[in-house]
């Protein structure tokens, strides 16, 4: 089906896009990714909440603190749905919802491993 195709295609390009490319782009990339989950019918709860956590990470990059917040609070709802409300995930992704630049990447820190640690 097209629409499947477009989401492994989609999927290939927002790796891309989290290496060195346009922060915005990439945020369109999950948008639509996710939208298409919706049109399919698809429940992916771990992918949404990878692609949330990637739109966080993107719009972070952007500088746009706001959209960081929408992001990271969107991830924390994923993460309480598929890894359980006591999750450390949902725990750091509210942190990061409350305030963004509390993120390592912001505070000048390595961040190998900072959202999925």
């Amino acid at each position: 089906d097209l629409r499947r195709a477009r989401m492994k295609q989609l999927a290939f390009r927002l790796e891309n896009f989290m290496e060195d490319g346009d922060a915005r782009l990439g945020i369109g990339v999950v948008e639509e990714l996710l939208e298409l989950y919706d049109s399919e019918e698809l429940n992916p709860k771990d992918m949404r909440f990878i692609m949330a956590s990637k739109a966080f990470e993107l719009a972070l990059r952007e500088g746009n603190m706001e959209e960081a917040s929408r992001w990271a609070n969107k991830a924390a709802v994923f993460a309480e749905v598929c890894r359980g409300p006591g999750s450390e995930d949902v725990r750091r992704f509210r942190q990061y919802a409350t305030e963004p630049s509390s993120h390592p990447s912001q505070q000048g820190m390595d961040v190998q491993g900072a959202l999925f640690g």
